[in-house]
């Protein structure tokens, strides 16, 4: 219950700051037999960015980190109000794979918050996997780590991944944080209806 009421007051931090602000929708020819709504994807882009958020600190955690330590790095961050209740959240949580955490973590967000079923979030999965890859692709980019090495990093999810790290170390300039954006809209344009 503890939890639930964390979670609530989280995502209601959140959607008070305006991150759930709805991106723009585009059609595709050919659409899957389930599309979301405009809300939806906007309940689903603030789970997304806060399964990325959860599973960075779920790395922190398996590595030992202390969570007081975690929640220090997040001193002068605007999304501290949210990151750092977050950090207590997954430190709670038990777990030994950040892949498959970040997957539940992604579901129950996308129930409590856009109040959407298990088979109703599942297509849109594939789309936050790729936001995930994007972003540590992102991360290991920008600390000068070779593609060889962020493709290690996503080995086991090569046919999702790849595609994704390749995207991101393809410009020569490293892409700004908008291309996690960029990568989960691209991947949800083709499920949300105009």
């Amino acid at each position: 219950m503890k939890q639930g009421i964390l979670f609530f007051t989280l995502m209601t931090s959140l959607l008070a700051a305006g991150a759930a602000n709805p991106p723009a929708a585009t059609v595709a020819a050919a659409k899957p037999a389930v599309v979301y709504s405009i809300a939806d994807r906007s309940y689903l882009s603030l789970c997304m960015t806060l399964s990325i958020s959860a599973r960075e600190i779920a790395e922190d955690k398996l590595q030992g980190q202390p969570a007081d330590r975690v929640k220090a790095g997040f001193a002068g961050d605007s999304r501290a109000p949210v990151l750092v209740p977050l950090v207590d959240q997954v430190y709670s949580d038990n777990f030994t794979d950040t892949w498959d955490y970040t997957g539940s973590f992604y579901k129950d967000c996308g129930d409590r918050v856009g109040h959407l079923s298990p088979a109703q979030i599942q297509p849109s999965m594939t789309c936050m996997y790729k936001g995930v890859v994007a972003a540590a692709a992102l991360a290991t980019r920008e600390t000068g780590t070779e593609k060889s090495e962020a493709y290690g990093m996503f080995s086991s999810h090569g046919d999702l991944a790849r595609p994704v790290i390749d995207g991101v170390y393809a410009p020569k300039a490293t892409p700004g944080r908008g291309v996690v954006m960029d990568v989960w809209n691209s991947c949800m344009d083709l499920l949300t209806r105009s």
